[in-house]
């Protein structure tokens, strides 16, 4: 048991530490002297900008690199996210109302940084740049230096138990919507109920650039997500498979002819087969999911033991068979060796309910041409319970897996025991603790919306 408990948590551990690791994306960046450099920039999709990236000219290489603002001008992720290297006013005001201040807040600082682009287009393009304090939104005209979009929360001095709020970014944009020679009137309702968010402001900016359709971010991510591989918009997939398992199972039972006795990895090969879904957490990345597998195996299993009584040959064996369904819950890690091929991870729990199984023994004497036959038939279903750790390489839709389900409850148990001198099962109790390998086959099908 402390072998077991050392195991599970050996390779939880494992796994915990590659699920966090740096997931690199293909991209490139471009130089302060303006040479442009290809590779794999780090990517780990977090709100705060960073202050700097990691590069690896190769997937494999050992070799990191830092890109700063200072060695570089932009740097594109895999056509996920776009950061240019700016220098800009910051403010530093508050917005945690805890912490608010009584009147305005004025207080800034002059930094450059990464701004992470959010839309592009031949009027303005809109950034952020989020750190630990808050978020804050820049415009810029083509060619010139960002400017943040002003939002203040303060109390009022003259009632300090009375929050105002300044919403000078609403009359930013409506000057540079007035400037591209859109309805006063259209503005005025429009802007009228922008909050200071993402979506709102992204809106507002695709208007004033005439493109009501996607912005060119946006296609870029979509064109990232096809060439990474995924063929759907939605965060979940299909797959089906099958393959080949063998259990290896002991018996533990005092008294049993067979007690100790366990089986090799060839002495039963059984198949089985799965359908399931992944849940993927970020439907653009699709690397850490939630994976839901249904499977049904079929399993006939031989233990024996030999021994020598009075010169004849003796074998006693205890054969099992089992129908029996299984529902796994796992969460799942991929990491792209390219943009067609992946490793996986995955570690959860496993509940297996037997729909029908048997056991019965037979006794051979080889001198005697003597056979005895003595069956026990239990067919009321019972479960049990395992943790199915698994590693896979899928190119393409297809995925080949190695999986070892560990059970924390036995395979099988009845009150049922071999007595030895008569060669019949009396009562009482008898288990069947084992582990399971298991190699397989799946085909992996992402639905797509119309």
């Amino acid at each position: 048991m402390k072998k077991t408990l050392s195991l599970n948590l050996a390779f939880l551990f494992f796994f915990s530490i590659l699920a966090n690791a740096q997931t690199y994306l293909p991209g490139f960046s471009i130089t302060k002297s303006g040479d442009t450099i290809k590779g794999y920039v780090e990517y780990r999709g977090g709100a705060i900008n960073p202050a700097k990236i990691q590069f690896k000219k190769t997937l494999l290489d050992t070799k990191v690199e830092e890109l700063t603002v200072e060695n570089s001008r932009e740097i594109s992720i895999g056509g996920v996210d776009i950061f240019r290297a700016v220098p800009v006013k910051i403010s530093m005001d508050t917005r945690v109302y805890s912490a608010l201040s009584v009147g305005e807040d004025n207080t800034y600082k002059d930094e450059a940084v990464f701004l992470k682009q959010l839309v592009s287009g031949p009027r303005l393009t809109l950034y952020l740049f989020k750190d630990k304090l808050k978020e804050r939104y820049y415009i810029s005209m083509v060619g010139e230096a960002p400017t943040e979009l002003i939002y203040k929360v303060y109390y009022d001095q003259s009632k300090q138990n009375q929050i105002k709020e300044d919403k000078f970014y609403q009359r930013q944009l409506f000057l540079e919507g007035l400037n591209a020679g859109l309805d006063r009137e259209t503005l005025d309702r429009r802007l009228s109920k922008v909050s200071y968010a993402a979506s709102d402001i992204k809106s507002i900016v695709n208007l004033i650039n005439g493109t009501s359709k996607q912005p060119k971010i946006q296609i870029a991510k979509l064109n990232a997500i096809k060439d990474l591989g995924s063929q759907t918009n939605i965060p979940f997939r299909l797959f089906i498979g099958g393959g080949m398992e063998t259990n290896l199972l002991k018996v533990n039972s005092n008294g049993h002819a067979l007690a100790g006795v366990s089986n090799s990895i060839g002495d039963n090969v059984n198949p089985f087969f799965i359908l399931g879904a992944d849940i993927f957490l970020n439907p653009i990345l699709q690397k850490t999911a939630l994976r839901v597998e249904l499977g049904f195996d079929l399993a006939n299993n031989t233990l024996a033991n030999f021994t020598n009584t009075h010169d004849m040959v003796k074998r006693d064996s205890l054969i099992l068979n089992w129908n029996a369904f299984s529902l796994n819950t796992v969460f799942l890690q991929k990491f792209n060796l390219s943009r067609t091929t992946n490793f996986s991870l995955s570690c959860g729990f496993q509940v297996k309910m037997y729909a029908y199984k048997n056991a019965f023994t037979k006794t051979d004497y080889f001198e005697g041409a003597a056979v005895y036959v003595n069956e026990y038939k239990n067919k009321v279903a019972k479960a049990t319970v395992a943790i199915p750790l698994s590693a896979s390489f899928g190119v393409g839709n297809l995925e080949l897996f190695f999986r070892y389900n560990l059970n924390i409850l036995p395979y099988t148990k009845g009150n049922y025991e071999l007595d030895s001198e008569t060669d019949s099962f009396t009562k009482g109790r008898s288990e069947f603790r084992g582990k399971t390998l298991q190699c397989g086959l799946t085909y992996s099908y992402a639905i797509k919306r119309k």
